[in-house]
């Protein structure tokens, strides 16, 4: 990459992130037992040795933030190594963000960019529809749990933590301003998104109409654009789901409004 490059990458507390993946990728399904077992069983290395499991778990599970960001968490997970990481991390990246203050981060990144608000207006994304008439999900929102799962974690908690406490102390020096951009971010957040969302649905939905609205994960939810916002490039950029946009990006096609045009699907239902 050219030496001005700035790089930029997104932190989530672990607890929280370990949850989510054991949930995203079927990890229940793979080790045959549920979360809150999983957490709360000693020697957890049965569960990643067994043959059962594709060895990407060692790394989605385990550390996995810490992982992507250059650490061999295989091999070489020690104390000293994770230091060396989390230093290394702090002098090449520009801008570390955080899911937790997620609002915050994002004006950090505009300001460091010299950006306007508009530019950094998002939509969530990966967020899963439940079914109501479904039996209650265990609860893995306990303090303990949450405890266990920092420990398993222990190479992200430090990492989460050392880019907590940095972007704390920055909002402290400001938090008039920041306060007032977080909330000019969010009612521009509200307006694109009353232009550009018509519904939300599922991923198995016969009205998804174009196939760079279909997701990676089968319960995910999916947005279904207006009318107006699937001439808009903004808008197809907000709907459009992290897979097909990746690919996109990847073939170094436009994410915009006539791209998304071709790809309309043309034997889809309708309800």
């Amino acid at each position: 990459m050219p030496e001005d490059t700035v790089y930029v990458t997104t932190l989530r507390d672990p607890s929280e992130q370990l949850r989510s993946a054991y949930s995203y990728f079927n990890a229940n399904h793979c080790f045959g037992v549920n979360y809150s077992t999983f957490l709360m069983t000693d020697d957890k290395e049965p569960y990643f040795n067994g043959g059962q499991c594709n060895q990407f778990f060692n790394w989605w599970l385990k550390n996995g933030q810490i992982f992507d960001l250059g650490l061999d968490t295989i091999s070489n997970l020690t104390v000293e190594a994770v230091k060396r990481t989390i230093s290394n991390v702090d002098k090449r990246f520009g801008v570390v963000l955080l899911l937790e203050r997620l609002d915050e981060s994002l004006i950090v990144m505009r300001d460091y960019f010299d950006w306007s608000t508009d530019d950094v207006v998002y939509i969530n994304k990966n967020f899963q529809l439940h079914d109501e008439r479904s039996v209650r999900v265990e609860d893995t929102s306990s303090d303990k749990l949450r405890h266990v799962a920092s420990r398993w974690n222990w190479a992200d908690t430090l990492l989460y933590q050392h880019f907590y406490r940095r972007h704390d102390l920055l909002i402290r020096t400001k938090p008039e301003y920041y306060a007032k951009e977080v909330k000019k971010l969010r009612d521009r957040i509200k307006y694109w998104t009353k232009v550009c969302v018509k519904r939300v649905i599922p991923a198995n939905s016969s009205l998804i109409d174009n196939k760079f609205l279909l997701p990676f994960s089968s319960k995910t939810g999916v947005y279904l654009p207006t009318d107006r916002g699937r001439h808009i490039d903004k808008c197809v950029q907000l709907v459009m789901p992290e897979v097909p946009k990746v690919r996109l990006l990847n073939a170094h096609t436009a994410v915009n409004a006539e791209t998304f045009a071709g790809g309309i699907l043309t034997d889809t239902g309708s309800s």
